[in-house]
């Protein structure tokens, strides 16, 4: 901003300009990070690998999907009210990302070797056949802030920013499983045999999903 100041009469008319305010500190602007992030969540076992002689000496195993770090970014637009110290402001965080694990059993139906695979909730005889599972992940993540802020200066050197607003976050998680690679299942004491079937495969998918907002308070100091 641009200010002037009148000085003694002996030099009538005369105007001195200055740059700046108490204000010029407050401004506005755009800001844009390149952000890496790991998911995660403790929901993410996909099935179960069991392996040893049955029915006595088993070995069970849960299978879980363990993310790795990807990108995501963060954008905003901070707008400083004119001739004032307030200043509102907006600010997106984004990630949507993908992990996948599978497991491979022993094609074996010797029930004194057996290796098989299946979902946690469903280990009867029949899937002693399942020898093979693919998992993915999904994990979709945004969380949008408002808010609005004062600038306080204490001294040249002092800058302190008090904020308060609301932050809105929103969580999709999708889990989706395929099991297949039947190679048959023989006689036992609590089943039937049952042949093989390369066509085999059925899939589980599950879904959780979060929406929520909250009070966001805090300040910066520089």
């Amino acid at each position: 901003s641009i200010g002037y100041t009148e000085v003694p009469a002996n030099i009538p008319n005369q105007k001195i300009s200055y740059a700046g305010s108490e204000f010029s500190n407050n401004k506005s602007f755009f800001n844009f990070s390149f952000l890496y992030i790991q998911p995660n969540s403790d929901n993410l076992k996909y099935a179960t690998f069991v392996s040893g002689t049955q029915p006595y000496y088993q070995s069970w195993h849960y299978l879980a999907i363990n993310p790795d770090y990807h990108p995501a970014f963060e954008l905003g637009f901070n707008y400083a009210i004119p001739q004032t110290f307030y200043s509102t402001a907006i600010n997106w965080i984004h990630l949507n990302s993908n992990d996948s694990s599978s497991k491979q059993a022993s094609t074996s139906i010797a029930l004194t070797t057996v290796e098989f695979v299946g979902p946690p909730y469903e280990m009867s005889p029949p899937v002693f056949g399942i020898k093979r599972v693919d998992s993915n992940v999904n994990f979709n993540f945004d969380s949008v802030l408002l808010n609005v802020s004062k600038l306080v200066e204490f001294d040249s050197h002092l800058q302190i920013r008090f904020f308060g607003g609301l932050d809105i976050v929103k969580v999709n998680q999708t889990l989706r499983t395929t099991f297949g690679n039947y190679a048959g299942c023989p006689e036992t004491p609590y089943s039937y045999p049952l042949p093989p079937d390369s066509s085999f495969s059925f899939k589980t998918e599950n879904i959780s999903k979060y929406l929520g907002a909250g009070p966001d308070l805090g300040l910066s100091v520089r």
